[in-house]
């Protein structure tokens, strides 16, 4: 596992002809925006992990079926920022904490 790993959440957000459109946002507060828009009726799917934006990107054209994700942008093979890593794990911690039990 890559040290700079971030875990992104796939939702299914409905359109009125009955039809759900599949979004990805980051996990934790980042992502707080995204879910925000999403209707009442949106359905979690699952997550997906990954270090970089390409990465992220081709697992989730692979779980939908729609072929090798590509990308122009050199940028987008690097790793996450470390500081989106931290939020995100500070985040998932405090998480992990407030479960009783654990």
């Amino acid at each position: 596992m890559h040290e700079r790993t971030l875990i992104h959440e796939i939702w299914l957000d409905p359109t009125s002809d009955g039809q759900f459109l599949p979004g990805l946002c980051q996990a934790g507060p980042v992502g707080d925006d995204f879910r925000r828009r999403l209707e009442p009726e949106a359905k979690f799917a699952g997550t997906i992990e990954g270090f970089s934006h390409f990465d992220v990107m081709s697992k989730y054209y692979k779980s939908n079926g729609w072929g090798e994700y590509r990308t122009e942008f050199k940028k987008d093979y690097e790793p996450f920022p470390e500081e989106w890593v931290r939020i995100q794990q500070r985040f998932l911690a405090s998480q992990t904490q407030d479960v009783p039990g654990e």
